[in-house]
């Protein structure tokens, strides 16, 4: 996607861009209208099998536990300097403040640093692996092994094997450095409607080869390339719980994204002959824009005159003490009183770098054990990052700050954490299940007609399946309040900012004039194989009836690679490109029912997809690998069906993964449900994350079902993982 810089771009001079911010600034300052309880919230627990609305709902969702991991090699600044192969007559450390910087180890990568600090998290832990119902991983760098990044399978899959999280939901989400609030805000519904009873929370940010890179092509004091020499690497993990009393945790957490701004900060695969990964950053625009969209996010302070003598700290993203102050500045100017300084701002940068999506959560440990944290403190986080998301969280501290200090005195090594955390790992297979969703339907569908003359470019495909997917609905674009991208494999391998930002813009969603109106959009990319768009349809319901979002977009769309490339590995995908809209069903029990998801992690090693140094697919997938999926379905939906009270014959059509005729076959007669009950449109290719929305547009047009029908959702991933969900048309 090296053309985004300039498609989603409202300018292309700094100074054009520095008064867009100003402009922006301006009306941000104004405070926003009305940011109250949005209506249809609920208050209702449900267990994760049966639901029990309308009970009383106490407590927050707290933090029960934190892990930071911090590789012990520290660089200086003046060594980052140095090392640039362009002489540049620079004092970095003065303009941002970094003096030194943890780097990883040569042996350590992305999910070493994610795997060391979910160990320390256990470590501290009440709870062991076989007690989280949920694992969200949010780095945003997937820097694996030496020269490659990876595809599939997903981290979170990675790390359910590794540590034995056999009870738990997984996926990952991509939304840049916002990436741990995102998976924050997904636990924190699913905490409240008692969905789930534990979470977990990680990222292992592996970012300082993007520093190497930049060293190589940094030409320049203003080159774009230049805030890759700031990046520290860490690794975070905190494990969410609800509290018995609203005295502690989460008062508030609120994201919302400005589209417009997408472009200002993307990281992907470079075009020079090194061929690795880098960051290219418009500084001077996207701290201005930043700056005034992080105090719009921090509008509690203004509606919430009591927060301002109860906050102990403010925690705002790290990314260099300039912007830190810059920020605090603003925010003091806003509230017109001096409400932050010295004495309650946290600033790590000098010491640790900028460490992405982990950066809070470094800024939270550095904290207490330097004891100043402590328990019952209020902390006020400031959430920016590329996209451009936004948002603010308030946060009132339990006994974390005491239990964290207390196990650091006894010194727990990193080793002894590991060993003990993986000592109860099980690849057994097992189930998840996810009760009746509330009435949450599919109000359209879109899909870009296959051979079609679309380029097979990632951002052209979503888009034209979105717009396809408005104009079948009675919406446009503005009524969206969640966009989540659901696929895989995309254009120059861009993984920050989020794809789903890139695609809001495209389509006007929350930007120009009123971008800084009271619509609280979010969006970001769940990122799981071929099951990550069946997950989202999850989190859509579940974000629907906790009246967060009213209607919200899903969309996937793939490339592959090397097609037309001789002597190149390709992933065997369309280049397809699909949607749909989900909202509240008018009539029930028009919707989602159920959904089930099963495991089965002991073969994680025999597939893998990453991309090389350089562009190059490469893996190992085994022939037939898909036939692994289907005694796997069986057993779900077997399950699935019963804990609805149906069985096999009140299933009008099954949606199965569109993988080829000969996988539809196998898995009818595995089933033994009828063929003929089997949407199919498969191709010459398997549709991959696109293979739901493209059999439901089939059945849609060729009658199939009819109001009164019931169907059957049945996805598929790397992992091995299965995933299926009762729907009611």
């Amino acid at each position: 996607m090296g053309s985004h810089r300039d498609e989603c771009s409202t300018a292309d001079a700094s100074e054009k861009r520095q008064q867009l911010a100003s402009a922006l600034w301006q009306r941000l300052r104004q405070g926003p209208a009305n940011l109250a309880t949005p209506p249809g919230a609920t208050n209702g627990m449900e267990s994760r099998a049966s639901s029990s609305a309308g009970k009383p709902r106490v407590g927050r969702t707290i933090i029960e536990s934190l892990g930071v991991y911090l590789p012990p090699r520290v660089v200086s600044t003046a060594d980052v300097l140095a090392g640039c192969q362009a002489k540049l007559d620079l004092p970095l450390q003065r303009l941002t403040g970094v003096a030194t910087r943890h780097v990883a180890g040569d042996a350590e990568f992305s999910i070493d640093l994610a795997k060391k600090a979910v160990a320390a998290c256990l470590a501290m832990s009440r709870h062991g692996p076989s007690e989280m119902d949920l694992l969200i991983c949010c780095n945003i760098s997937r820097y694996d092994s030496p020269g490659t990044f990876s595809y599939e399978p997903a981290t979170s899959v990675r790390l359910r094997h590794h540590f034995g999280f056999d009870q738990a939901l997984v996926f990952d989400v991509c939304n840049a450095c916002a990436g741990m609030f995102t998976g924050i805000r997904l636990a924190d519904i699913l905490l409240q409607t008692g969905s789930i009873r534990t979470a977990m929370i990680v990222s292992g940010e592996y970012i300082t080869h993007l520093t190497r890179s930049a060293q190589k092509e940094l030409t320049h004091r203003s080159d774009p390339r230049l805030a890759c020499l700031t990046l520290g690497d860490a690794g975070a993990a905190v494990i969410l719980t609800r509290s018995t009393t609203n005295a502690a945790g989460f008062q508030e957490l609120e994201l919302y994204t400005l589209p417009q701004y997408a472009s200002y900060c993307v990281a992907k695969l470079s075009d020079q002959p090194h061929g690795e990964a880098i960051m290219l950053t418009d500084s001077l625009a996207v701290t201005g824009v930043l700056i005034a969209a992080i105090n719009r996010g921090l509008s509690m302070l203004q509606r919430d005159v009591s927060l301002r003598t109860r906050l102990q700290h403010f925690i705002p993203h790290q990314t260099s003490s300039t912007t830190i102050k810059a920020t605090v500045r603003e925010v003091n100017r806003m509230l017109e009183a001096v409400v932050l300084d010295e004495s309650n701002v946290i600033d790590i940068v000098p010491r640790r770098g900028n460490t992405a999506s982990t950066s809070h959560f470094v800024a939270v440990h550095d904290g207490i054990l330097a004891g100043r944290i402590a328990a019952g403190d209020t902390i006020l986080f400031g959430i920016g990052a590329s996209g451009i998301t936004t948002g603010g969280a308030v946060y009132t501290c339990d006994d974390l700050p005491d239990r964290l200090r207390q196990q650091n005195r006894h010194v727990v090594s990193m080793e002894s954490a590991h060993a003990e955390a993986v000592g109860s790992c099980q690849s057994s297979p097992s189930l998840v299940f996810c009760a009746r969703q509330a009435h949450v339907r599919l109000a359209s569908v879109g899909v870009v007609p296959l051979r079609s003359s679309h380029p097979g470019d990632t951002l052209t495909l979503a888009v034209a399946a979105a717009r396809d997917c408005l104009s079948r609905s009675r919406y446009e674009a503005r009524d969206i309040d969640l966009l989540l991208f659901a696929g895989i494999y995309r254009t120059d391998f861009v993984f920050e900012p989020a794809i789903a930002t890139f695609i809001a813009c495209e389509l006007g969603i929350n930007t120009g004039s009123d971008a800084a109106a009271n619509h609280r959009f979010l969006a970001f990319d769940v990122f799981n194989s071929s099951i990550g768009f069946l997950q989202a349809m999850y989190l859509a319901t579940r974000d629907i009836q906790m009246g967060k979002s009213r209607r919200v977009m899903i969309v996937a769309a793939e490339i592959e690679h090397h097609r037309g490339m001789p002597d190149s590995m390709l992933r065997g995908i369309a280049e397809v490109g699909s949607a749909v809209i989900l909202d509240q069903a008018p009539d029930p029990p028009t919707g989602f029912g159920m959904f089930g998801f099963k495991y089965d992690t002991a073969s994680i090693a025999d597939f893998s997809m990453h991309i090389t140094s350089g562009g190059r697919l490469t893996g190992h997938a085994p022939r037939r690998f898909e036939q692994r999926y289907i005694a796997h379905v069986r057993a779900l939906t077997d399950d699935v069906l019963k804990r609805s009270n149906l069985d096999k014959a009140a299933i009008k059509a099954v949606f199965p993964p569109q993988v080829s005729n000969e996988f539809l076959h196998e898995l009818s007669d595995r089933l033994a449900i009828p063929r003929e009950k089997f949407v199919a449109v498969v191709g010459d290719n398997d549709l991959f994350s696109s293979s739901l929305p493209y059999g439901l547009r089939c059945a849609q047009e060729q009658g199939l079902v009819t109001a009164g029908d019931i169907g059957l959702l049945i996805s598929v991933g790397v992992g091995i993982q299965v995933g299926c969900a009762v729907y009611y048309f």
